[in-house]
């Protein structure tokens, strides 16, 4: 019993660190294509004609750059703020106005308040007599000391721009992390696909030996050591079909944060042991400050 204990744990990494994948058509019965007649008359599924070419991590990363939404709306955001410190540094703060008014009056001599012309020409009854009036006003307000308030504008201005220009960063470091969790989870799926049928080999191995046993009336076995590993392979079974899943959760990950909607795919190859080891935290929290 020691090797199904030790298979169970491989087993149980592989089935809950491993992404999961959607099974498709045709492969949840071995890819012979056989339809479930419940369900309808069975569409198979449509081949592939062109060879998707496979884009390794730092493609990817580019592209992602390139091509990810919420960097061309981080960019916007910069462009956006970069157009308010522009117009806090040159709009100009005093203010000018002009006003002019043309008409036709009398003769009309006096002041405002004591006027010494007749009741004839205050009163206009006719076109005789009238005058052109002309009259230009200009009033400017100019700015001598505002207590600080335009200089506090433009400072305000560049320190959004300042904070803008890091939180886009922060978006491309978001979605290059995403990228590679992706890019990794993908591979990582189909690696558990290998070790899970490895797995079931290995339990279909032992469940014949235990079958034999059984048959010689082998006193080290029983018929339950053999149900409990029928269990236990219908168990892996019945989740092989998680990291198909993952693998087409991740590849739909790739294609949106890429742009690359057609042809895409990774080079085939296993996981490799990263290059740098772990460190102690402390290290990381200081690095991120």
């Amino acid at each position: 019993m020691k090797f199904f204990r030790s298979l169970g744990v491989v087993l149980g990494l592989a089935l809950t660190s491993a992404p999961a994948r959607a099974v498709e058509p045709g492969e949840a019965d071995g890819g012979t294509g056989a339809s479930d007649e419940g369900f309808g008359e069975y569409a198979p599924a449509p081949v592939a004609t062109i060879k998707p070419r496979s884009f390794t991590l730092a493609e990817c990363l580019a592209l992602a750059e390139r091509n990810h939404p919420g960097v061309w709306a981080a960019r916007a955001r910069l462009a956006y703020v970069h157009g308010q410190l522009d117009e806090a540094t040159f709009t100009p703060w005093f203010q000018w106005n002009a006003t002019s008014n043309f008409g036709l009056l009398p003769p009309i001599s006096g002041s405002v308040y004591f006027t010494a012309s007749s009741q004839e020409s205050r009163n206009i009854s006719a076109f005789e007599g009238l005058r052109p009036v002309l009259t230009f006003d200009i009033n400017g307000l100019v700015p001598l000391y505002t207590f600080g308030k335009i200089t506090a504008a433009r400072n305000a201005a560049r320190a959004n721009v300042r904070v803008t220009e890091w939180d886009m960063e922060k978006v491309r470091q978001v979605t290059r992390m995403d990228v590679r969790r992706a890019y990794f989870g993908l591979l990582m799926a189909r690696d558990a696909r290998f070790v899970i049928d490895d797995a079931l080999s290995r339990l279909d191995k032992a469940l014949q030996g235990i079958r034999d046993k059984l048959a010689k009336e082998d006193k080290s076995v029983t018929s339950i050591d053999r149900l409990r590993l029928e269990t236990f392979r219908e168990e892996v079974v019945a989740r092989s079909g998680e990291p198909r899943r993952g693998e087409s959760f991740a590849l739909a990950a790739l294609r949106f944060m890429t742009g690359i909607q057609t042809a895409f795919d990774v080079p085939d190859e296993p996981l490799k042991r990263p290059n740098r080891p772990l460190v102690g935290v402390t290290q990381y929290l200081t690095s991120a400050r």
